[in-house]
């Protein structure tokens, strides 16, 4: 998919609101898989430092990711920074690199 964005977010949530934060995050995956456009909406806690968290996304185009950061959900979710998270969310943008025809 030449259009395709990848995401990933790292996120480092305060200890004191990790299972609030799991759980808010929780919804917010069920309703994000729904969207139009997302072809991947997964998130990953650390084995090592349960407070590290990081999702990968995948979204058909980067229309697809600016109407999910639109939102109410994330709108809501990152308006909660200074209470959920020790730092801001840190975002990476990625683009595909697609295999020549003749090697797939």
């Amino acid at each position: 998919m030449p259009d395709s964005i990848v995401v990933v977010a790292n996120i480092k949530v305060r200890k004191d609101v990790e299972e609030k934060v799991k759980k808010e995050i929780g919804l917010i995956i069920e309703q994000t898989r729904k969207e139009k456009g997302c072809l991947r909406y997964d998130v990953f806690q650390s084995s090592n430092d349960p407070t590290h968290l990081i999702s990968y996304e995948k979204w058909q185009n980067r229309q697809a990711l600016d109407e999910h950061l639109k939102k109410i959900y994330i709108v809501n979710l990152l308006a909660k920074t200074k209470e959920y998270f020790k730092q801001p969310i840190e975002l990476t943008l990625y683009k595909e690199i697609d295999a020549p025809h003749n090697l797939r």
